[in-house]
């Protein structure tokens, strides 16, 4: 891999689905930058970048490139995301190749000397450029068809091999960009986007052309959506993006910050196609609100609180022991049962599957899977709406609930006689 110092590039791999499509995003955050929260890494980004030192180290060992290191020398919580995505890379290595590991290269849009990315894990061979980015969240599924993260990347290796080891690379030759993703629930762990070296240069040219704009100092485009909007550090101040709020009716927020709630104007009544776009908008909506609280509250930790508002103490935190084990003995001591004081519950099916000795158990014997199955119900997915291109099946009922309302027997209701009131009575 190329030498050449590199820096921190203000248009990094990992933010490109954002710039490349909100142009005006990274001047923004530069303006705002004062007044905005730090640009912290979270407690899953922490564990991400420790997943990926652990990958490295047994990749390495594996290729005799590094100390030995064994899965067995990872803590435990990391093993099972280590092992799966390190199996995976193994086994795609064969001996006519050349492979990388965490490899640095030069960004081959950025200026020279003024950024790099790292490749995860890559292999070459004659036929085939293999690039597989490792992501260890499991709350948010990353798509690899025309991801621009993954595209960079590969581009960016495939220029560096040309230019410091002379590679060669036709224009029919086989890309295969991966994201794999272990920790994600729900669909297979691997995304894959194939395309070939001529598709994806072509693909990359939008790439530098964007960055050209942005570095330009050329007035760029607001285009707020949900990828572009998930890591920007200015989402709660951004003016394009509170325009998801047009499509609700204007009297809503008629002069809410002076008028009490009860006194509000009454709404007049939506049409149908007012209706549905707030339907449609109604994720953007929701999202707004919770970034705006969120800013709000990130401003006055900097302690430069936005006017009108100021930092509280909330309500206090449920009650918790100190000392459980104390309070065992003191409970136990004042005749408190233990099993008045204790409560054992079984395990749902998903935390019993996930049990290490349940894994292996359930690989072992298919048998086993199949009784297992037999005591577990599930019920079915209560109804809901969705747009009308939304893939699922629509709901359809036998016949219209009203119909059968109306085709219900009118029952007479008979005059009790005297002696059934005596009988009542009595």
């Amino acid at each position: 891999m190329s030498d050449e110092p590199n820096e921190h590039y203000r248009l990094s791999p990992s933010s490109s689905a954002a710039w490349t499509t909100c142009t005006a995003q990274t001047g923004f955050v530069e303006e705002h930058d004062a007044d905005l929260p730090p640009d912290t890494s979270g407690p899953d980004a922490i564990w991400g970048t420790q997943a990926h030192s652990y990958s490295q180290m047994i990749l390495l060992s594996h290729l005799d490139r590094g100390p030995a290191f064994t899965l067995g020398m990872i803590p435990e919580e990391w093993r099972e995301c280590v092992k799966d995505y390190t199996d995976r890379c193994i086994e795609s290595i064969s001996p006519h190749g050349s492979t990388y590991i965490e490899a640095r290269v030069p960004l081959f849009y950025a200026p020279v000397g003024k950024g790099f990315g790292t490749c995860d894990f890559a292999h070459i061979t004659p036929e085939r450029v293999l690039i597989r980015d490792l992501k260890a969240g499991q709350g948010v599924s990353v798509d690899a068809e025309q991801n621009t993260q993954l595209a960079i990347y590969a581009q960016s290796l495939i220029e560096d091999l040309r230019r410091v080891e002379g590679k060669a690379f036709h224009a029919e030759m086989e890309v295969v960009m991966e994201i794999d993703q272990p920790r994600y629930r729900g669909e297979e762990p691997v995304r894959r986007w194939t395309t070939n070296v001529a598709e994806l240069a072509d693909f990359c040219e939008h790439i530098k052309t964007v960055q050209e704009l942005i570095d330009s100092g050329a007035e760029g485009v607001f285009a707020p959506s949900e990828k572009a909007c998930r890591w920007c550090r200015a989402k709660g101040i951004c003016p394009s993006r509170q325009e998801a709020f047009s499509v609700v009716p204007g009297d809503v927020f008629s002069d809410l910050t002076v008028i009490p709630k009860d006194q509000l104007p009454r709404v007049a009544r939506m049409d149908d196609e007012q209706i549905l776009a707030v339907f449609k908008n109604a994720d953007v909506i929701r999202s707004i609100l919770s970034d705006v609280e969120d800013y709000v509250l990130e401003r006055a930790n900097m302690g430069k609180p936005v006017p009108g508002t100021k930092m509280v103490k909330g309500r206090q935190g449920n009650r918790k022991w100190v000392d459980t084990e104390r309070v065992e003995r003191f409970l136990s001591r004042n005749g408190i049962p233990k099993g008045d004081r204790c409560k054992s519950v079984l395990l749902g099916p998903a935390q019993i599957e996930a049990l290490p000795t349940m894994k292996e158990r359930l690989k072992a014997d298919p048998k086993f899977l199949e009784r297992f199955n037999d005591y577990i119900s599930r019920a079915e997915g209560k109804n809901t709406i969705a747009l009308e291109e939304d893939k699922r099946a629509a709901v359809t009922f036998d016949a219209n609930i009203f119909d059968i309302i109306e085709e219900q027997p009118t029952v007479a209701i008979q005059e009790p006689d005297e002696d059934s009131i005596e009988f009542l009575i009595s």
